[in-house]
């Protein structure tokens, strides 16, 4: 409350100073958030609305330096910071960009490099999943610990309330620990060593209990991450998280439409169509109602990315083939 109330009156540094002080107090159950993540796959997402060629594998990327004035203010990262965020899901991607059209989504997959360890703090943690762990283990330190860090995940995970807003007060603590994160690490108090922020959507809220109930069975689907950049250059990408990360193929909605069968009308080669394969994996409507991810458009996003080899031309056509 004491960084809020500084931040609005415009005392930037009394709000950090006291944001930092707050941090040392839950700084031992904080630490216990710091995992070495064991993801591999990840999704990014950019609309494109100026260009009628699709966007390149670099362009997929995180902003440019030499751009970064296009850099605006994002729930962890504030203006002019280039940040790499990606998401476990093209959905989840979709849903962060606020559900723009399909035709101008450009999606790409990203590995991490195999020989690469990486650490985060770890915020994917709602009410629900913290109950069924409980449920599980009925320990009650971890409880207690939980209910300590509490209050700094729910502060991180407020919907903003003007998304045209040039200015959102939900992203000031979020933006908050980024920077504590950037600047106090590796001092001779802290230990952290993270290179990135693991958090849940918020934006899918459209009905509480069933968006609550879904992440906890299939959190795939609403995981996303923020990779700040290391150090700055003139131009060019960070090669910190150059060396962290690859770009492993790209695509657009509007060339991925034209390729994927359409239902009852669509070519298949191969033995088997794709409802034989489907998982059971569900995301929510922007009403309330649920489908299977498998019968989404975001699940061809995913198949083709996978296996671009899985397009095929037969006769100077372009198929989706199935083995």
């Amino acid at each position: 409350m004491l960084a809020l109330e500084s931040y609005f009156s415009g005392d930037q540094s009394t709000a950090y100073n006291s944001f930092k002080e707050a941090m040392l107090v839950i700084d031992p159950e904080l630490k216990n958030l710091v995992l070495e993540f064991e993801e591999t796959e990840f999704f990014r997402a950019r609309v494109n609305n100026e260009s009628a060629e699709d966007f390149s594998k670099e362009q997929m990327f995180h902003i440019p330096f030499q751009l970064r004035t296009k850099v605006t203010t994002q729930r962890y990262s504030f203006p002019g910071l280039p940040c790499l965020y990606l998401g476990a899901s093209p959905y989840v991607c979709w849903l962060e960009m606020n559900r723009p059209s399909y035709d101008s989504l450009n999606v790409a997959r990203i590995e991490k490099v195999s020989n690469k360890n990486i650490k985060v703090l770890d915020l994917n943690r709602t009410p629900t999943s913290i109950k069924a762990e409980y449920t599980n283990n009925s320990n009650d330190e971890f409880i207690i610990n939980y209910l300590k860090i509490w209050p700094l995940i729910a502060v991180c995970s407020i919907c903003v309330f003007d998304e045209v807003g040039s200015f959102k007060p939900e992203y000031i603590i979020p933006q908050m620990l980024l920077q504590w994160l950037i600047t106090e690490d590796n001092t001779s108090r802290m230990s952290y060593n993270v290179r990135g922020i693991k958090y849940f959507s918020v934006k899918s809220n459209s009905e509480g209990r069933t968006t609550n109930q879904l992440r906890l069975n299939y959190p795939r689907m609403y995981t996303n991450y923020v990779f700040p950049i290391k150090k700055s250059k003139r131009s060019g990408l960070c090669s910190d998280l150059q060396n962290l990360f690859n770009i492993s193929s790209s695509i657009s909605g509007r060339t991925l439409q034209l390729v994927i069968p359409q239902r009852g009308i669509g070519l298949f080669t191969g033995t088997k169509q794709p409802e034989e394969n489907m998982d059971l994996e569900k995301i929510v409507l922007h009403d309330g109602r649920t489908t299977l991810y498998s019968q989404s458009a975001f699940y061809w996003f995913e198949k083709v990315l996978r296996e671009p080899s899985q397009i095929t031309v037969m006769d100077g056509d372009v198929f989706l083939k199935y083995t």
